[in-house]
């Protein structure tokens, strides 16, 4: 049985103590150990030494001698324990600031957190302005798409020499212009409740003849009608007023085209 990677004799002579305990180990048939064989560690040194047979059970008894290290590396390891406990007696908070120094405190826990939390209202904020952008837009650009229609419409009627009967398609569902309707479009409605309604979405309001647009972000829309926040449009008539009285005159008035208009101003917040 080998301990160590170099045998050596027990080292004997003045200043060497040797202590010894023993117990049992099971040991196959045959096996002999004949010289004392040691593992120097640290400050001791583990020697051990054979013991004959004791009984057909092939048990061995096995000595383990501790022996201390002769004087001079006794001496070496008496200078390294006064040098650590100078250390440790000059630097007492050593080892706890180590483990301080390995997390926050509540101090800069509490930095953190409200860092994160204005980054995160800033991020939120500057979302939401995105957001009732792409909304305006989408609302603009599908009012923008309704006169280019009229406009055609209007063309045609020019083309043709027939202005004159535009004045039928004042009031009128503009939607009726388009080739394909937006998938934001209710289609018409009779009696129509604006607060049944989804908000982000258009409609026709057969009854007041006007085109509604249910706005969704309504803390950055003003003006328009209340309760819900909506845009309002409605095709009118282009005229020369020449009797200056403010109101269509068939016959003494001249028409002059269509235009989408809003029924009340409205603007969007930033």
């Amino acid at each position: 049985m080998w301990f160590g990677p170099h045998p050596s004799p027990l080292p004997q002579g003045e200043g060497a103590t040797l202590l010894s305990g023993v117990f049992n180990v099971r040991c196959d048939r045959g096996v002999s150990m004949q010289e004392f064989k040691y593992l120097e560690l640290r400050s001791t040194t583990l020697v051990t030494a054979p013991i004959c047979r004791t009984g057909q059970n092939n048990d061995r008894k096995l000595l383990l001698f501790n022996k201390l290290l002769p004087e001079r590396l006794e001496a070496r390891l008496a200078q390294k324990t006064l040098i650590r406990n100078v250390l440790r007696k000059n630097n007492p908070d050593k080892q706890g600031l180590r483990v301080t120094s390995s997390g926050f405190s509540l101090l800069e826990l509490t930095i953190v957190i409200v860092i994160i939390s204005v980054l995160l209202v800033v991020a939120i904020s500057r979302l939401l302005v995105l957001l009732v952008d792409a909304e305006r837009v989408t609302m603009e650009t599908t009012a923008g798409v309704l006169r280019s229609a009229l406009g055609m419409k209007v063309a045609q009627y020019i083309v043709r020499q027939k202005v004159g009967g535009l004045r039928a398609l004042e009031g009128s569902n503009p939607m009726d212009q388009l080739a394909q309707l937006p998938p934001n479009y209710l289609g018409e409605r009779h009696g129509a409740d604006p607060q049944a309604l989804e908000d982000g979405n258009w409609y026709f309001d057969a009854d007041s003849r006007q085109l509604v647009y249910l706005v969704r972000h309504k803390g950055y829309f003003s003006g328009g009608l209340a309760d819900p926040p909506r845009a309002v449009f409605a095709v009118r008539l282009v005229y020369a007023d020449l009797n200056g009285n403010g109101v269509y005159d068939a016959g003494v008035d001249e028409v002059e085209g269509l235009r989408l208009a809003a029924v009340k101003p409205y603007t969007w917040k930033r």
